[in-house]
């Protein structure tokens, strides 16, 4: 592609911006699914795998498109090269010129194969039905052009279809070589493809070099439809879309191509093809001359990086751009930039030339020297971004450093182009131009938490009338407010357990009671459900969001992004299409920002101010859609404590920064956390409760934000006129005065005017229809409203039922309720009515359990608060079982319970299960690990008592107490218990005699109830 080169080279198509490129010469679709999926060029902040859009979108949209100041971007149909090959310029006499870079040839094969190619065999791709030429296998493909125009370069480009199982490097399977060769054997193309990331590949260098995972490079993946059955039965999606480009010196008036492959398995498995076959001639040497020169100093916006004597250091992964504007009298430009730069692990870096955002050409740039690169491209008339970006800083070996160096970028016209067709600069379009951010951090922090009481809070005037209808004056009434109006959400994973264990019982009760809203993490992506993926044209984004405004007039959609806050031309290209797509019609209420930290980040107040503000000019609601903070194992990377190891503090102040800053800017709607417990977390360490639940310090932080720092319970008087007047947080409110209650939403645009306040009627507690009546309906609300004990939380339409504002709807609410019955009949709620067991621990080992006198079998459910992994019933021989067992109530008697599960100093829950429902629950907790005699310590007392019966002498005193050895105790006293009990009086802890339960490697682990996965869980997408 580069005039300083003899050979083609491939050309990777990454885009600079990390998403994967969408073809846009001859481009005819674009794919909907996850673009970026499978790139392989890798930011050192890369925080996700795409873009969101509400119930039906997931697309990569940064860096893949035209990016049109105004609005008016595209994504052309087939190359303007093409469809216009006599394109060109003139002079002012209306003297023909040479044309600067013409399109000689283009083909879809959408028609037919054509003359001029030794194969004439096309194929439909089963998904979007694309035509395509093929498919081949170890075959050689030739075109041959003639009449080419005078010129002195030929550039060829086309999209590859790759199906199957691609063996990239593989010496074993392969190598699957892919080779593109000119009528003189000169080697254009020569790299190798795998269909997976874990395979390696040589692309986008030449085979032999480069060893890069499978799929780099690639924009498409899964899309054409094709499927296998792999070796376990499996359907397989095995096919990629790469779109290849090179440039080679070429004079002659004739060109052969030769498009082959080698090394592929005979059976099919492994096919290709070709789509999009587009070649080009350029003009000579010395036919053009300079129009513009850019200083790389002097570019509008500049990545991540740092000057240089006359120029500029790109950092990861990063690009400069200026604008230009570009007349329609002169589109065919050439691009030369003037670079230098530093290899590590033996690779160059890539300089590519973008123009609005698109990947347009790219070069390796193997000097140490400054060196020209130029490349010939016709660029569309407008204003247009044009810049360098960086395309291969992946995390070189220790002490290399990978470096790409900018001079200048020189844009020269051909020769004889009227000066006023010349491009020019043009400044920085207003709507990009920076967002205003406080100078510190501090500065920022602060202007957050005076936003926080400014918008997040309102004043309010209520008028309270009591159950009579009279108005309540000169009163006190509490202001209590039980849910927020603002979301706090998380990714929510019930996909790993029995939904009756204390495991999920715990995970569903923090849920609920930390959480007012949730998203339903990967698994409703729709890979779980369909193997194809959807096609559309250029248009899909704009077309995909009134799909979906279509299909339901009512629902919120939002497209989220990665990158937004960690490199800021992540944001702006963003903020470009999102504009653009709105311009073009797409219904967008809402843009997410996605902020993990993957690698350890810090991101300071400034950092994430500067995002939000960049994409609050959209208008639309912001979001924070996948937070995730803290990673275990890592350095802090960036920030106040930059190199500093990860701890339980660092986590909590970044939450707490996060979520003052999120919760301080007045545009942001919701914070949706990707997983809140270490035991379910993509990102180990990053969740606010640990590995069994409990709260660690950010989760204390998260609770006492949500529920103090930043929430309204407050007494007031009303005055003459009946009115209370607060300020208080947005959000939901129990309005109580005495035994009566309403259930008031106090949102933004609630009465703030004393003049017109907004009426409250109260109704007593329990009188969900408001006829001041508990009565039947009620009753059957409090069935719909129940959540058990300890697992909320209590949604609105429910609050007046929750007695005792304890954020459950229980059986203490259920016996209030009943207490204060007005219907028919006494009222009956089985899981509250049903007779409790009577049970108690009656030593470190056993617990002795009573069912009460009944007229039905029960069977008896047990659970633990400590040991989460057990949810057995009792059989009857005081064992523990995985099944229940019915027995009428004088058949089950007083059980002593001994098991494995249960062990000393430990708390159980005992349920009586019957016809589908359950009681309420008895607590027992089993005696201190070697205490005999019950007095809360193991010492010399209870070595003379087990010593005692140990020779017979009990002296009344049950065996159950003394009976403390062996993991399935034995209702006796021998050797081993006097064994245990020295342990215990040394200090040795109960597992030292026997494993404790939940232990995976003591082997009484229950395989129904996940430990921590093998493999963490799939990474955010």
């Amino acid at each position: 592609m580069g005039r300083e080169t003899s050979a083609l080279r491939p050309a990777t198509e990454a885009t600079c911006a990390g998403g994967d490129a969408v073809p846009v010469r001859g481009a005819r679709t674009i794919n909907m699914g996850n673009l970026r999926s499978d790139h392989g060029v890798e930011h050192r902040r890369r925080m996700g795998r795409g873009l969101h859009c509400a119930l039906i979108l997931t697309a990569g949209i940064a860096g893949c498109f035209r990016f049109t100041p105004g609005g008016s971007g595209t994504v052309s149909e087939p190359p303007p090269e093409a469809t216009n090959p006599d394109a060109g310029t003139g002079n002012d006499d209306g003297r023909a010129q040479q044309k600067p870079a013409t399109g000689v040839y283009f083909n879809d094969f959408t028609a037919s194969v054509g003359s001029g190619w030794s194969a004439t065999r096309r194929d439909s791709a089963p998904v979007g039905n694309r035509a395509y030429l093929g498919q081949f296998r170890n075959d050689t493909v030739t075109l041959r052009l003639a009449a080419l125009p005078p010129h002195a370069q030929v550039t060829v480009a086309f999209d590859l279809y790759l199906i199957g199982s691609w063996d990239g490097n593989n010496k074993d399977s392969g190598p699957d070589v892919w080779s593109l060769t000119d009528g003189e054997g000169r080697s254009l193309i020569r790299t190798t493809f795998a269909y997976l990331p874990f395979v390696k590949q040589a692309y986008p260098n030449s085979y032999p070099f480069g060893s890069h995972p499978g799929r780099t490079g690639a924009i498409e993946n899964n899309s054409l439809g094709y499927s296998y059955f792999d070796e376990d039965g499996n359907i397989q999606q095995w096919n990629s879309v790469y779109h290849l480009r090179a440039s080679a010196a070429h004079s002659s008036d004739t060109l052969t191509l030769n498009f082959s492959a080698a090394g592929l398995e005979e059976e099919g498995s492994e096919t290709w093809g070709l789509d999009n076959v587009s070649v080009l001639v350029s003009l000579p040497e010395g036919e053009w001359e300079t129009a513009l020169v850019i200083e790389a100093e002097d570019f509008a916006t500049r990545a991540i990086g740092g000057a240089i004597p006359s120029g500029w250091n790109i950092w990861q992964t990063g690009r400069i751009t200026d604008w230009i504007k570009v007349d329609p009298r002169c589109t065919n430009l050439r691009l030369t930039g003037v670079v230098k730069a530093d290899p590590a692990r033996g690779n160059w870096p890539i300089m590519g030339i973008t123009v609005d955002q698109r990947f347009e050409a790219h070069t390796t740039t193997a000097q140490h020297d400054w060196t020209a690169h130029s490349f010939d491209i016709r660029v569309l008339p407008g204003v247009r971004q044009v810049g360098f970006c960086f395309t291969n800083d992946e995390p070189p070996e220790p002490g290399q450093d990978r470096n790409l160096y900018v001079d200048r970028l020189e844009i020269a016209v051909p020769k004889g182009t009227p000066r006023a067709a010349w491009p020019t600069r043009v400044p920085i379009p207003d709507y990009l131009a920076e967002p205003k951010v406080p100078v510190t951090d501090d500065d920022v922090t602060a202007l957050a938490r005076r936003n926080i009481e400014t918008y997040r809070k309102g004043d309010f005037h209520v008028r309270v009338v009591d159950s009579a209808g009279r108005p309540v004056t000169g009163e006190t009434v509490r202001f209590d407010m039980f849910r927020h109006h603002f979301l706090w959400g998380s990714a929510v994973r019930f996909d790993l357990g029995d939904p009756d264990t204390p495991l999920e019982r715990t995970y569903r009760r923090e849920l609920g009671e930390m959480f007012n809203f949730g998203t339903t993490e990967n698994l409703l992506r729709w890979g779980h459900f369909e193997p194809r993926r959807f096609w559309a044209g250029p248009s899909y984004l704009e077309d995909a969001l009134r799909w979906a405004r279509e299909t339901d007039p009512a629902a919120s959609l939002v497209i989220n992004e990665y990158e937004v806050v960690a490199v800021p031309y992540m944001a702006d290209n963003f903020f470009v299409r999102m504009k653009d797509a709105m311009e073009r019609g797409g219904p967008l209420d809402g843009v997410g920002i996605q902020l993990h930290s993957n690698l350890g980040e810090w991101y300071t107040p400034r950092e994430m101010w500067r995002a939000f503000e960049r994409m609050a000019q959209l208008g639309v609601e912001l979001h924070l859609t996948e937070v995730s903070l803290g990673a275990e194992g890592t350095m802090v990377n960036g920030g106040p404590f930059h190199g500093r190891d990860w701890s339980d503090e660092l986590q909590a102040q970044y939450y707490e920064q996060v979520m003052t800053i999120a919760f301080g800017h007045p545009e942001v709607s919701s914070v949706t956390f990707w997983g809140f417990t270490d035991r379910r977390h993509f990102q180990p360490g990053s969740g606010m409760l640990d590995l069994t639940l409990r709260p660690k310090e950010a989760g204390r932080v998260y609770r006492r934000l949500l529920e103090q720092d930043w929430s309204t319970d407050e007494a007031v008087v009303t005055d003459a006129q009946a009115v209370a007047a607060l300020r208080g947080f947005y959000g939901w409110y129990r309005v109580v005065r005495g035994d009566e209650v309403a259930i008031v939403p106090l949102f933004p645009g609630a009465s703030g005017d004393p003049e017109r306040p907004l009426t409250v009627n109260l109704h007593p507690f329990g009188d969900t229809d408001g006829d001041n009546d508990r009565d039947e309906l009620d009753l059957a609300k409090l069935g719909e409203c129940f959540t058990d004990e300890g697992v909320g939380p209590v949604l609105p339409d429910c609050a007046m039922l929750d007695f005792d504002a304890d954020q459950d709807i229980d059986c203490d609410d259920w016996g209030a309720f009943a207490a204060t019955w007005t219907g028919t009949g006494a009222p009956d709620y089985p899981p509250c009515t049903m007779p409790l067991p009577v049970a108690q621990g009656a030593g470190s080992r056993y617990v002795t359990l009573t069912v009460p006198p009944g007229p039905h079998p029960v069977a008896i459910h047990v659970t633990s608060d400590e040991w989460l992994c057990v949810s057995k019933y009792v059989d009857p021989s005081g064992l523990l079982v995985d099944e229940p067992v019915y027995l009428m109530p004088d058949a089950w008697g007083t059980v002593n319970l001994a098991d494995p599960f249960i062990v000393p100093d430990s708390t159980y829950r005992f349920q009586a299960e019957a016809d589908g429902y359950r009681s309420r629950r008895a607590t027992a907790i089993t005696w201190m690990w070697g205490d005999a005699n019950h007095d809360g310590k193991a010492d010399e007392d209870d070595v003379v008592l087990v010593v005692d019966a140990f020779h017979g002498n009990y002296s009344d005193l049950p065996f159950q107490q003394v009976d403390l050895a062996g993991c399935v105790p034995n209702r006796g006293v021998d050797f081993d218990d006097l064994t245990a009990v020295y342990s215990a009086v040394a200090g040795d802890p109960y597992s030292a005699i026997c494993p404790a339960p939940c232990n995976p490697e003591g082997g009484y682990w229950d395989s129904q109830v996940d430990d921590l996965p093998e493999e963490a869980p799939e990474a955010p997408q």
